[in-house]
């Protein structure tokens, strides 16, 4: 979570919103793309909220709904704000929770597990496979795509 609410505005967005510079564990960078609807997303919240003056990219939202651009979100603030979405959806949500999701759902739609990996910042794909979660079938299907390959040619 850490890796969120260090996030600075111009620093930590490239490539013109289509990249995010990441500054995980042991001070280690990554560059994760965003898709076109994350990207404009990320737009709107600069242009419309934020403004595009350097600091923090994520500031707290007041009870009354306003950005509060004098402070940098916190990890506490992250949570309370999983909390009440998740009250919406009648099931716990935590930052680690999405995240696991995210290298789930790579995995899922088959991206090999080193794109995954690079992507969650992990430095081994052993840490990635825990978020494996397709078992005996992500086998059974490579060998299908193989056969399927091979009586191409």
């Amino acid at each position: 979570m850490n890796e969120l609410v260090t996030m600075d505005w111009p620093n930590n967005v490239i490539d013109n919103f289509g990249t995010i510079r990441i500054i995980g564990k042991g001070n280690k960078e990554r560059e994760v793309p965003l898709n076109a609807d994350v990207a404009s997303a990320l737009r709107d919240y600069i242009e419309q909220l934020r403004g595009d003056g350097p600091g923090p990219l994520w500031h707290p939202i007041s009870k009354a709904g306003q950005l509060d651009a004098g402070r940098r979100l916190t990890p506490g603030g992250v949570r309370k704000m999983m909390r009440f979405r998740g009250c919406e959806l009648t099931e716990v949500i935590t930052p680690h929770y999405l995240r696991k999701t995210f290298g789930t759902r790579l995995l899922q739609h088959g991206v090999d597990i080193f794109t995954a990996q690079e992507l969650l910042g992990h430095a081994s794909a052993d840490t990635t496979k825990i978020y494996d979660t397709r078992g005996k079938e992500r086998k059974v299907e490579a060998v299908n795509v193989l056969v399927r390959k091979t009586k191409t040619l």
